[in-house]
């Protein structure tokens, strides 16, 4: 089995790098999941991460690990893990879904890819999660007004979801 992983990380100064680490212990409720595909989101990773530590520069600070979406293999599923098993193809999202060769996931943040659907697009998945998300929590219906602020690609998912819920 597999004991390390290759991660990409960024340095106090806004650098990147790939740094080798141990593959973190399965869990009962996750799983262990070689990554095919990871999505790099603009807005969060860059403008926020990097673009942040290249202006405030501490070269004492440790190495930030990054990444929130991705795509892979299931290599090994946790005892209290039951929706998956090695060899399915998965979606993950959440901060341990990173930008790795490997990554151990909480598996309430995985979700089956179907057969017609590429790893590439399917790292994309946890975007249309987090729009469906907010029009869902946000009760959006048949008649309301909605108001997004911000046609990222998130803001255009939940644009499109409000209206088909209805909403102007």
């Amino acid at each position: 089995m597999i004991k390390s992983r290759r991660c990409l990380a960024a340095d106090g100064r806004g650098e990147l790098h790939i740094i080798e680490e141990p593959i973190p212990e399965l869990n009962d409720n996750h799983v262990l999941v070689q990554v095919e595909r990871s999505l790099i989101s603009p807005g969060t990773e860059i403008a926020y991460g990097l673009m942040n530590a290249r202006k405030s520069p501490n070269p004492s600070a440790p190495m930030r690990k990054f990444g929130y979406g991705n795509a892979g293999v299931v290599l090994e599923v946790g005892k209290g893990c039951t929706h998956f098993e090695p060899g399915d193809r998965v979606a993950c999202m959440g901060g341990t879904a990173l930008h790795s060769t490997h990554v151990v996931v909480p598996k309430n943040l995985c979700i089956a890819i179907p057969g017609n659907i590429d790893y590439s697009q399917a790292a994309f998945s946890h975007l249309a999660a987090t729009g469906m998300h907010c029009v869902r929590r946000g009760g959006v219906g048949l008649g309301h007004h909605v108001v997004i602020a911000g046609m990222g690609i998130i803001g255009q998912i939940a644009s499109q979801l409000s209206r088909i819920s209805g909403a102007h």
